[in-house]
């Protein structure tokens, strides 16, 4: 509960997986999914706000050594239409076989992510940019991608000094949550591993796209600086 710009309280209730009786806490790590997308805006933010990047600068601009290789329908899209899902990107790639690469690729993440993008910006759009909302994982990882390039180092790295580490989210990571941690539920039965298959989750790298893990107590102190953001 928030109320006032403070965590008014905090309670969880049930257990960590449904085969056994151990009780779930709060101290609990949780994956978050798409909801963490947020903060790859935060991320953003933080890097137009240090004039590093500009919210309506194009991706032939970003990108410069994609710019010839992409969709030319791509070429003018903005960084707020990345983060807005207006880009007209699909929500995933296509080519099924191209995401399940990523699930046994042994390259460090930034060197997979300007693969899954370059790959990803081939792909004709699903409407025209700027037009309509449409859902799109891609979008992310492109604007994860910018931030690397930028930033000069992993967005992983890059999450921690400018997001994390600056409101305290001492226990928020990256991936699943660790072993022995709430880790859901599938078809009825406890999921016991990251998962290694299109169908079960995402790959390592999708992490612009959604894929952190953290307390609930870290989760609301983002949510309270994202509110008090809203009013100034």
């Amino acid at each position: 509960i928030i109320r006032d710009g403070k965590i008014a309280d905090q309670a969880v209730h049930g257990v960590r997986r449904n085969d056994q009786p151990g009780a779930a806490t709060s101290d609990d790590l949780w994956l978050l999914g798409s909801t963490s997308k947020v903060m790859t805006v935060a991320l953003i933010a933080r890097l137009v706000e240090q004039g590093a990047l500009s919210w309506d600068a194009p991706l032939k601009a970003m990108l410069p050594e994609l710019a010839e290789s992409m969709d030319p329908a791509y070429r003018e899209v903005t960084l707020v239409e990345l983060l807005s899902h207006r880009a007209g990107l699909p929500e995933n790639p296509r080519d099924r076989a191209f995401v399940e690469s990523f699930f046994v690729d042994q390259r460090a993440l930034p060197a997979q992510r300007l693969a899954f993008v370059r790959g990803a910006l081939k792909e004709a759009p699903e409407v025209v940019p700027g037009t309509q909302f449409v859902y799109s994982n891609s979008g992310f990882l492109i604007a994860g991608v910018i931030a690397e390039r930028i930033g000069k180092d992993s967005f992983e790295a890059l999450m921690r000094r400018e997001v994390f580490a600056p409101l305290g989210m001492r226990s928020a990571g990256f991936g699943p949550a660790p072993a022995g941690q709430p880790l859901g539920h599938r078809n009825g039965k406890p999921v016991t591993q990251a998962p290694t298959h299109y169908d079960d989750g995402v790959p390592p790298m999708y992490t612009p796209a959604g894929n952190m893990h953290m307390s609930l107590h870290d989760w609301a102190v983002f949510c309270l600086d994202q509110l008090a953001g809203a009013r100034g």
